[in-house]
């Protein structure tokens, strides 16, 4: 019963039912008080018309014969019919019943009658004027009325007035009433009924059935994901009601549609942008490779000035265009949201200064003296990305250079909240050059934005180094600031907060004394996949001085055959593999899968492990690397260090990495 009234009251039907209701019992009862009325008077004109009819026979027998004795017989002749109580005719001037029905009070005074009832009665009767008669409004008493009639007795001698008093029994009319009154409420509820039914009809299908319809459209249009018009076609509110609905729903389709085609045409617009950065990365990183790389060799063997100088100019030109790239790889990354932090256990201090230190090989021979502040209070080992506070630290001090021609700058590192969890510093890069005004301030962080036109002319630059620090900063849920005055210098602070790791020191690993070693050591094969000859070279002279024999394949399925070859009993196993990822016939992905599975078939118990060499620094590549099977990455161009120490700890012979070599890794 509840949850029947729960419904109602949360449907329409059942909100409409209430008033519904209420009118209809409220029409039963109009209607029952109008017949009741009608019913009333239809008494009362029946009773009326019958003391008509008893008056007129009265009259009638007594017009020619006035004696007593014919009174007293015509009042209980009347007085007999079954519909007719007492008959009274009374002499006005004594008060005196000359006759009554049944003879009952004859010859007795009015006055001196002790009955109320009867006496009330006679005195409240109906006066009624009628042919002789002089007639008045009717009261009734109990089931019975009384009718007064004025009777006038004419003869030769004198005139006498008499009153005839009619009582009607209305017993009989009661009946006809209750009769009369049941036929009406039958026919009242019937009616009522058969109204209420055709108003439910009308209201179910007027009103209800389109707005189910509606309801029903609108959780077909949510279920099938696409508009479901109601067929309502009524000209009333409901029908424009409809029409309006049917129009938005399709509107709305159509809107969602065109903002589903345009993220979709955006999405394929950024893939191919992405896509076309990663071939194009991809080329441009492979000569640089071989640029870099051999520069690199050649500066280690040339002992004349000039030539040296040559080399070094080569050298940074060729750093200068990889900084581009990598630029404006980080700016797509940061611009579809894709750039990835890697967590690792570091050691600020010891981060912050290795940088130092490449500045300072660099401003030897110049008027700029670089100062690096250290806090007085130890830095605990944090947990964060190292290489982007490399990359940021660089980019600060970069611009410091660039635009300090004479002067300091300093580096100072700050600290500032401690708890148990984390740790709050700072990074300030403080310079003494060409400043900034207020407004370059306001603009110094948007892309593709330097000082003014002049800046890009006689500094370069891509104008996206300060973004993207911005960027990698509040990635790192920091903020960097800038101060500054124009001729005087500007100041720029990263703040961070970082969490405190569980260690207590980081290793770093001293890769040349490593190399050193590895010359005493007995020859490591490694297996070299490579489809450029260039790359090749640059690994085989990168590794030079290590004592290490290399097998070179061309693609993988070259690369596969030759690990095969490995594991023969006559055969002497590689140390590692220095594997390719793009390559025609077989790339490294398929290459590493399926050297896994071979070495799951042969029962190997000890995983031979497989460094990736790519010119696509994209994290998807990093993950697709590692979900293939292999156990590192590098980008190229292929920093020396790097490649020698990441080979020392896949042979098991060195640790972690340094997070310096790493600088180009992005």
């Amino acid at each position: 019963m509840m949850k029947l009234m729960d419904r109602m009251a949360n449907s329409i039907g059942g909100k409409l039912f209430v008033p519904l209701f209420l009118v209809f019992v409220v029409a039963t009862g109009l209607f029952y008080l109008v017949a009741r009325y009608h019913t009333d008077s239809m008494v009362h004109k029946h009773l009326q018309n019958r003391a008509f009819e008893l008056a007129e026979s009265f009259a009638v027998a007594t017009e020619i014969n006035t004696s007593h004795s014919n009174f007293v017989r015509v009042i209980n002749s009347i007085g007999a019919y079954e519909d007719t109580g007492t008959l009274f005719l009374l002499d006005d001037e004594s008060a005196t019943i000359i006759a009554s029905s049944k003879n009952r009070y004859a010859k007795a005074n009015l006055n001196d009658l002790h009955e109320p009832p009867l006496k009330a009665s006679l005195l409240s009767a109906i006066a009624i004027d009628h042919h002789r008669f002089l007639v008045q409004k009717s009261d009734h008493e109990l089931n019975a009325f009384v009718y007064k009639f004025g009777v006038v007795v004419a003869n030769e001698r004198s005139l006498r007035r008499m009153t005839l008093y009619i009582e009607i029994d209305n017993s009989s009319s009661h009946v006809y009433v209750n009769s009369i009154n049941r036929y009406f409420f039958t026919v009242l509820i019937a009616l009522l009924t058969v109204i209420g039914l055709i108003s439910l009809f009308f209201i179910r299908n007027i009103v209800l059935s389109p707005i189910y319809k509606l309801v029903d459209s609108i959780q077909q249009t949510k279920k099938q994901g696409k508009p479901i018009v109601s067929r309502h076609r009524s000209r009333d509110q409901l029908g424009v009601l409809t029409r309006v609905y049917n129009e938005l729903i399709i509107d709305n389709f159509n809107q969602q549609q065109q903002l589903k085609d345009e993220r979709e045409r955006s999405e394929r617009a950024l893939l191919a942008k992405q896509q076309f950065l990663a071939m194009m990365t991809h080329e441009l990183r492979t000569p640089l490779n071989g640029v870099i790389g051999m520069s690199g060799q050649l500066a280690a063997i040339v002992n004349e000035p000039q030539q040296h100088k040559y080399v070094q100019v080569i050298q940074l030109s060729a750093r200068q265009l990889l900084a581009i790239i990598n630029d404006t790889l980080d700016f797509s990354k940061i611009e579809a949201n894709k750039l990835e932090l890697d967590i690792q256990p570091f050691d600020l201090m010891e981060t912050v200064a290795n940088v130092i230190s490449m500045f300072e090989l660099k401003l030897q021979n110049t008027q700029v003296q670089l100062n690096f502040h250290q806090p007085a209070q130890a830095i605990p080992i944090l947990e964060g990305d190292s290489v982007r506070i490399i990359q940021v630290v660089i980019n600060l001090l970069a611009n410091a250079v660039k635009f300090t021609e004479q002067g300091t700058i300093d580096v100072t590192v700050g600290i500032g909240s401690e708890n148990e969890e984390a740790l709050s510093f700072h990074i300030s890069v403080a310079d003494s050059g060409i400043g900034l005004s207020a407004d370059q301030i306001d603009s110094l962080f948007n892309e593709f934005t330097q000082a003014d036109s002049s800046t890009t002319r006689k500094y370069g630059g891509t104008g996206l180094g300060l973004w993207i620090c911005k960027n990698l900063v509040e990635k790192m849920a920091g903020e960097i600031n800038v101060t500054g005055e124009l001729g005087k210098g500007a100041e720029f602070v990263v703040h961070l907060t970082l969490k405190k790791s569980t260690l207590s020191t980081v290793t770093t690993a001293v890769v040349t004394e490593q190399v050193h070693n590895r010359t005493n050591q007995k020859v490591v094969k490694l297996l070299l996949v490579d489809d450029t000859e260039i790359n090749r070279m640059v690994v085989e002279a990168i590794l030079s001085e290590a004592n290490y024999q290399f097998t070179i394949a061309e693609n993988g399925v070259e690369a596969v055959e030759q690990f095969k070859l490995s594991l023969s009993d006559d055969a002497e196993p590689f140390g590692a593999i220095l594997m390719d990822c793009l390559m025609p016939i077989m790339d490294g992905f398929e290459a590493c899968q399926q050297i896994r599975q071979i070495e799951q078939q042969n029962a190997v118990t000890s995983a031979i492990p497989i460094i990736a060499l790519t010119a696509n620094s994209l994290d998807e590549t990093r993950q697709q690397c590692l979900a293939a099977g292999m156990d590192e990455f590098l980008t190229k161009p292929i920093e020396a260090e790097c490649l020698q120490q990441m080979v020392i700890k896949c042979l098991g012979q060195g640790s972690s990495a340094s997070a310096l070599p790493k600088l180009e890794q992005s």
